[in-house]
């Protein structure tokens, strides 16, 4: 059993992946990236990797799958509201 008490209520945001991703759109952009047959795939394959290497919310989510029995906080948002109303 693995115990985490980690806040995780929003994505991560990590800057190599926001960075990576806006070099993909570029890419696509670009002209010139469609006129080369073999480097087009070579480079979406390998962005694709990185991607894939910096999301630490998609290895996250994989490593919960993987390990089966994980307990992770919760912290319910509509309780929270109603506790606030019921404070003013």
């Amino acid at each position: 059993m693995i115990g985490l008490h980690v806040p995780l209520s929003e994505k991560e945001q990590h800057p190599g992946l926001k960075e990576l991703k806006g070099f993909k759109e570029r890419f696509d952009a670009y002209s010139f990236s469609k006129k080369d047959d073999g480097l087009r795939p070579w480079v979406l394959e390998n962005l694709k990797v990185m991607e894939d290497d910096l999301d630490s919310d998609r290895i996250l989510v994989e490593s919960i799958k993987l390990a089966g029995n994980v307990i992770l906080p919760v912290y319910p948002k509509a309780a929270q509201a109603a506790s606030e109303v019921r404070g003013k």
